[in-house]
């Protein structure tokens, strides 16, 4: 995951009185940079204190709620920033919808899995750096899940089946009671899975009369391809 830096740079000739000031306040900033490596480091060490099947699953989000998502037509979170000179769309009138899946914001590995309802360190960066992108043509949808911690990403594919679990019920609820034969957008943080399962046909069905043929395209076009033909058979 990308962390936000910034670089400081000088323009001009400092006194020698600034000049020291500046230098204490690099030399500060680099010991509270360092202090933070130090404290990421640690927290890569630590894991959840009992094994995944003695520890309780937080609570399912109920998905009728808007409060189990972290983006939601109508709520004008900072999602809908727009640099300047640029509106977001009207989601009266929006062509389409983005259902967009956030990556890992909970970043201590002191749980297997995160509740749903509790705070990410990346929430607010993933809201206006990613979903955000899409507020010029989409209504929003990003649910929230029971996201593994990096260790439950790390060791235990039952927490990731956890998350996964989330997202799929997250996706039926939107498909049934918002989407209304809505064009929409499927979008996340990486073009690559951290947990990948064949596509059934019941839920291939999920995407619409044009499935089938969908799939066929990506299979030509090498996008997607066929379990026998990724074990091997």
């Amino acid at each position: 995951m990308a962390i936000d830096g910034r670089l400081a740079r000088v323009w001009s000739a400092l006194t020698t009185r600034t000049a020291g000031l500046v230098a204490v306040s690099l030399c500060g900033a680099l010991a509270l940079s360092g202090c933070g490596i130090i404290s990421g480091l640690a927290e890569t060490m630590r894991h959840p204190p009992k094994p995944f099947d003695q520890t309780p699953t937080p609570p399912a989000p109920d998905f009728a709620q808007p409060s189990a998502w972290m983006a939601w037509p109508g709520r004008n979170g900072i999602e809908r920033s727009t640099p300047a000179g640029v509106a977001a769309v009207d989601e009266a009138t929006a062509p389409a919808d983005v259902f967009f899946i956030h990556p890992t914001t909970y970043l201590k590995n002191d749980v297997w899995n995160a509740g749903y309802d509790t705070h990410g360190t990346y929430d607010e960066p993933v809201l206006l750096g990613q979903v955000s992108v899409f507020n010029g043509s989409c209504r929003m949808y990003a649910p929230r899940y029971r996201q593994a911690s990096l260790h439950g990403l790390k060791t235990s594919p039952p927490a990731v089946a956890v998350a996964y679990s989330d997202v799929a019920k997250a996706f039926r609820y939107y498909i049934a009671h918002e989407n209304h034969g809505r064009p929409f957008i499927i979008a996340g943080h990486l073009r690559c899975a951290s947990h990948e399962l064949p596509v059934s046909e019941l839920e291939a069905a999920e995407f619409g009369a044009a499935a089938p043929e969908a799939l066929r395209v990506l299979q030509d076009m090498r996008k997607v391809r066929l379990r026998a033909e990724r074990c091997g058979v």
